[in-house]
């Protein structure tokens, strides 16, 4: 039981470590105003990879795993873009407000400009595209 739960935790860790690359993608391309599936494909792969390397074999509860690590990487992705272009839209105004602000305070500035919706959209559309991208991968991890 020990050795799988040592597995499992290195799995995790080796999902989150792969996804990094693709959620830096994600950001500088979301930034910059594009969302594209290969950048999914990056995150599943990195996801997919990192998890084999670290942890062994896919299983349904490891494809469960980094199904969920994926989710979380596309919503960092798509929350730091958009804190992003806020920050830099905001700067223009010569406000004093930080990139962390920005990041921490997302929704609330975004409430207040009347763009939530558009968050959210954006990110449907990010989930949907991540998926696409990961589909081939999963459905071959899966066998």
């Amino acid at each position: 039981m020990y050795e799988n739960q040592s597995s499992l935790g290195k799995g995790i860790a080796g999902a989150v470590i792969g996804s990094l690359p693709g959620v830096f993608l994600w950001i500088i391309l979301g930034y910059l105003g594009f969302t594209a599936a290969i950048v999914g494909f990056v995150i599943a792969f990195g996801i997919l990879f990192g998890y084999t390397k670290f942890g062994g074999n896919m299983d349904t509860s490891a494809i469960i795993i980094c199904t969920v690590v994926m989710l979380i990487a596309v919503y960092a992705g798509e929350h730091i873009s958009w804190a992003m272009v806020v920050h830099s839209a905001l700067k223009e105004y010569d406000t004093e407000i930080t990139l962390g602000n920005c990041t921490s305070h997302l929704f609330s500035i975004l409430d207040l400009a009347e763009l939530k919706g558009e968050f959210i959209g954006s990110l449907v559309k990010g989930y949907l595209f991540a998926f696409l991208g990961a589909f081939g991968l999963i459905k071959k991890a899966a066998r």
